[in-house]
């Protein structure tokens, strides 16, 4: 099942925007599944009792620090790719994270470590 079943969410034009500017200023030079791999963080913390429940404030927290690009997003010239990744979280068949990973960085965040996948390591 896509994300929409999965994390049972919708995503506004507003959200598409910030989430398409997010993931450009965080993994532009991602490959394409790492790209999702950073949607699906978001999601899994909209997801969880320890985090926000909106995108935005998701997006916007400032401590636990975890999209910390996102000063920068008024910057990103989002391309197709960063469009593509988010249509392919919300609606394609194939999740790459399990629901519980919720840190992404260069360096992995926690001992629990779900996958590296490009110059990211997913830790839940």
């Amino acid at each position: 099942a896509g994300g929409e079943k999965r994390w049972n969410i919708k995503v506004t034009e507003g959200g598409m925007e910030l989430l398409e500017k997010s993931v450009c200023v965080e993994a532009k030079g991602e490959p394409t599944e790492g790209q999702e791999a950073v949607v699906e963080v978001g999601f899994n913390r909209m997801a969880s009792e320890k985090y926000p429940d909106t995108l935005y404030d998701v997006l916007s927290q400032g401590n636990p620090t975890q999209f910390c690009s996102w000063k920068n997003r008024e910057r990103a010239n989002p391309t197709e790719k960063e469009s593509t990744s988010i249509h392919e979280v919300l609606h394609g068949h194939k999740p790459i994270l399990r629901n519980d990973t919720l840190y992404f960085s260069t360096e992995p965040l926690t001992p629990r470590l779900d996958q590296k996948i490009g110059g990211h390591s997913f830790c839940y």
